[in-house]
């Protein structure tokens, strides 16, 4: 299954197409784009179906076997609704700030050493194309495909080329899930969970005070809760930086 994608033309980026292709082994399902985008659309009834069931039907009833979004002019990726994280507004689209959150919130489950970004995710999409078959890249604008064209090297540089290319039908989601690399500079992971501190009572209006806020307002409370919670994120990422390396396990061998 293949799933072409549109951007929100409300949006103020660029309409571009994104083919992305399902991953094949089903060990790979939780990191699957296609399978993460089709559970999530059934989830906030972006499509007229309620069940996968339904929705594969649907799709292979159609000539062009594609599943048709119902909601084309609501953003792919909805905003959280502030102070309701269990709500989508289904009609906005996330913020820069719902990402950086987000990345957070997952470096922290993760027990991630250090503080993670959404940039950190193209800089390993980056090092993972690099360290694939090169042979099994193909698809883009080179400089050969641009003197077949007979463009300039000018022409290639300002990415005319790529333009007429229109980019690369050869996903590399799958080459990426299965290949055997091992990245050196990952993101060093600990081994013990972040678990918040319950705050004391009177603690927040506390920190107002030493930090010469009103704490009779409410968002001085909030803002005081998040420093409080980074604080404490900050105490437990130093806690993993020096925490003592684990013993390696040894398997037992025959006849011990």
């Amino acid at each position: 299954m293949t799933l072409l994608t549109c951007l929100n033309r409300d949006l103020p980026n660029m309409d571009r197409n994104l083919r992305v292709n399902i991953l094949s082994s089903n060990a790979h399902n939780s990191a699957c784009p296609v399978k993460l985008l089709v559970i999530h659309a059934l989830r906030v009834g972006a499509v007229a179906t309620t069940t996968w069931k339904e929705l594969r039907a649907n799709a292979i009833s159609r000539a062009d076997k594609t599943v048709q979004w119902i909601t084309p002019e609501n953003p792919v990726i909805p905003a959280i609704i502030q102070n309701h994280t269990a709500f989508l507004d289904l009609k906005k689209p996330a913020s820069t700030h719902q990402a950086i959150c987000t990345m957070n919130a997952m470096s922290v489950k993760a027990r991630s050493v250090d503080r993670l970004r959404v940039h950190d995710l193209r800089h390993g999409s980056a090092r993972d194309i690099a360290h694939l078959d090169q042979s099994k890249v193909y698809g883009h604008a080179s400089m050969q495909v641009a003197s077949a064209l007979g463009h300039k090297m000018s022409t290639f540089m300002h990415d005319v080329t790529e333009q007429y290319v229109g980019g690369s039908d050869n996903a590399t989601w799958t080459l990426r899930a299965e290949s055997g690399w091992i990245d050196s500079r990952a993101p060093r992971m600990g081994n013990t969970a972040f678990v918040r501190r319950p705050l004391q009572e009177g603690e927040l209006q506390k920190y107002c005070r030493s930090m010469g806020w009103d704490p009779s307002k409410d968002s001085n409370i909030q803002k005081a809760r998040i420093h409080i919670k980074k604080a404490q994120e900050e105490e437990w990422r130093a806690l993993l930086r020096n925490e003592p390396a684990q013993a390696p396990s040894v398997s037992p061998q025959p006849g011990m």
